[in-house]
């Protein structure tokens, strides 16, 4: 998968793309060693969006864990370094947690190393690895829940208070990780444990004290650990209140998308490089293939002649987390596109809840399906060794027959997923601009940078950079869930207005934006002061960095200097005298302009314009 990151790249700035969610993704893994480094709240950052509020961190998906274990590769390689190993090692980290749940179910290592496979490279995950979403690559979570629950439930290999412990440690390592994770999967072994219960009353309420010890131990270890990042969570500075997005906590899969993959999984789409990855996009997260489930369908009546018991809570697991998947409603329906609403409209406007995208809900669906795939391999191994038997062939014999019966299985349910997948993963080795990659790393540390594109638009690059250089400056502006106009609701749900929407729009599209009227130069010019703004930067990077250089010039009341491929203003803290250039805009001298190397020859019409002002 990262042959181009270790094989024919540089750890250090190869990476999956500075833009988008891998450039955010970057800075996240450069932000908990900074602020050890500099004795920062870690869950909480003014680092980016300086001046104007800060972040909390646990609103956005942080990787403060990842971020905190793999400090040290930040501290002697970088942030880019540290990216790379956490995305190299996530499918390992899921596999072998899944290996060790697998063991739950069969003693045979075929079987369980199938699972582990299957969980390790399935569409939700690696989907995920392709925009660095670290929350729902590093999947050791749902594994790891369901051999501490086995073990407090049947098991009984360890003391109950040493299991509670255990699990209060994952619950804790996991909310550092993810959050929405954590309760998705929360939610799915809540009905997998009811359900187990539920098969055996008596046996149940006989580990009755051994059940409650261990969960109670587990909460307890969890609250006291958690009530601090709770409240952080959900009433502390700068927190969000409903969904972050609008309509994800409704919108779902198609009914489909389990057994087919979707449309051109082997070519890139604007969609996934708005996202940041440039290669094809693969196959849908909530894609299983038709041969795994036709599989499973089959093994059914072995789960019930072998009295496998552990199979009906997860099959019941699976089936509840693919519903929730769906969404609120299916749609269309008919012709006249009426709704057929689903049980997720009901539950989606919880508190908490009503922050997940219930079509994350398929990596649980997946994750049921390989512990059953592992199941089902044992039950196979179970059935045809009493024919082989009798048969009197060699014991290695019947060994190596069954195992590549067992090989064959798993390359036919397994061929649908892998072909829809294109690896090694496209990288990206683009050069930092000059001007970052020199002057800024020896800005002071307070200095307050302000960057074209902007760095809370859908082109945060900047983000990127300032990681690259070490969280060396603040930065205005940052791609982080903040509260939007009403101080309440996500910027997306009810967006900023403003300065921030004129930077924004202008800093990523198609097109030449439009000509700023006075009163929007007035208010950047407010603005600047109001951030605290100390240096402006334009590089060439962005929708249109000719009009961001007249605009910044008219705002600052100055010609910009050229300095190592950037356009760069110092803010002065006086207010400047006032400029109006936006005539300017038509001129072929500028509009035509393409890179900032042609930028430096407008400063004769620029100057011009400047002098009958």
């Amino acid at each position: 998968m990262f042959a181009r990151v270790w094989v024919t790249g540089d750890p250090t700035s190869t990476v999956l793309c500075q833009c988008g969610d891998p450039g955010q993704a970057v800075w996240f893994m450069a932000w908990v060693p900074y602020a050890l480094t500099h004795a920062h709240n870690p869950l909480f950052t003014t680092r980016m969006l300086s001046g104007q509020g800060g972040a909390n961190l646990l609103q956005s998906t942080s990787y403060l864990l990842p971020s905190f274990l793999l400090s040290p590769i930040t501290w002697l390689f970088g942030a880019t370094a540290s990216f790379n190993v956490a995305e190299t090692i996530a499918p390992i980290l899921s596999g072998w947690a899944m290996y060790l749940a697998a063991g739950r179910v069969t003693t045979r290592w075929l079987p369980r190393a199938a699972a582990a496979v299957f969980w390790a490279f399935s569409p939700h995950i690696v989907g995920s690895e392709i925009y660095g979403h670290l929350n729902f690559t590093w999947m050791y979570f749902p594994p790891l829940l369901f051999l501490c629950v086995y073990e407090l439930v049947v098991g009984k290999r360890l003391k109950p208070v040493t299991t509670g412990v255990l699990l209060g440690a994952l619950v804790v390592a996991q909310f550092f990780t993810g959050t929405e994770p954590l309760l998705t999967t929360t939610m799915v072994a809540a009905v997998g444990l009811a359900c187990a219960l539920a098969m055996a009353p008596k046996t149940a309420w006989a580990a009755r004290k051994r059940i409650l010890t261990g969960f109670g131990v587990a909460v307890g270890v969890a609250v006291v650990v958690l009530a601090y990042p709770l409240w952080y969570l959900t009433t502390g500075p700068r927190h969000v209140i409903g969904s972050p997005w609008p309509a994800i906590n409704n919108l779902g899969n198609q009914l489909s998308a389990i057994v087919r993959p979707g449309n051109g999984v082997h070519s890139t789409s604007v969609f996934t490089e708005i996202g940041g990855y440039f290669g094809p996009a693969g196959p849908s997260g909530a894609f299983l293939g038709v041969w795994l489930l036709v599989f499973l369908a089959a093994s059914i009546p072995l789960f019930v002649f072998l009295r496998r018991k552990i199979a009906l809570p997860l099959l019941v697991s699976g089936a509840v987390s693919w519903l929730c998947s769906l969404g609120a409603f299916l749609t269309p329906i008919s012709v006249n596109s009426v709704h057929w609403w689903l049980p997720w409209r009901y539950i989606n406007s919880w508190p908490l809840i009503d922050k997940i995208g219930p079509q994350r809900f398929v990596f649980m669906t997946a994750a049921c399906a390989v512990m059953l795939l592992a199941l089902a391999l044992d039950c196979w191994v179970t059935v045809l060794a009493p024919p082989a038997n009798r048969l009197r062939l060699h014991p290695r014999a019947i060994k190596a027959g069954t195992s590549v019966i067992l090989l064959a299985i798993v390359v036919v349910v397994g061929l649908p997923v892998a072909e829809s997948y294109t690896f090694p993963l496209t990288m990206l080795s683009e050069q930092v601009p000059v001007w970052f990659r020199t002057t800024a790393r020896t800005l002071p540390p307070q200095t307050s940078v302000l960057t074209y594109p902007y760095a809370s638009s859908a082109a945060p690059d900047a983000m990127y950079w300032q990681a690259y250089d070490g969280l060396s400056f603040a930065l205005v502006g940052g791609r982080a869930l903040i509260p939007g106009a009403d101080g309440k609701h996500s910027q997306h749900v009810d967006p900023l207005h403003g300065t921030d929407a004129l930077l924004t729009n202008d800093s990523w599209g198609y097109g030449a934006p439009p000509v700023p009227s006075k009163a929007q130069v007035r208010e950047l010019r407010s603005s600047l002061h109001t951030w605290r703004v100390d240096i402006v930067v334009v590089v060439p990077e962005g929708r249109a960095p000719a009009w961001a250089l007249l605009l910044f010039s008219e705002a600052t009341g100055q010609l910009p200097q050229f300095q190592h491929g950037a356009a760069v203003w110092t803010v002065a803290r006086e207010a400047p005298a006032s400029v109006w250039l936006s005539a300017g805009v038509a001129r072929p001298c500028v509009i035509q302009l393409q890179s900032l190397a042609g930028l430096e020859n407008a400063d004769a019409c620029l100057a011009a314009d400047f002098a009958r002002s």
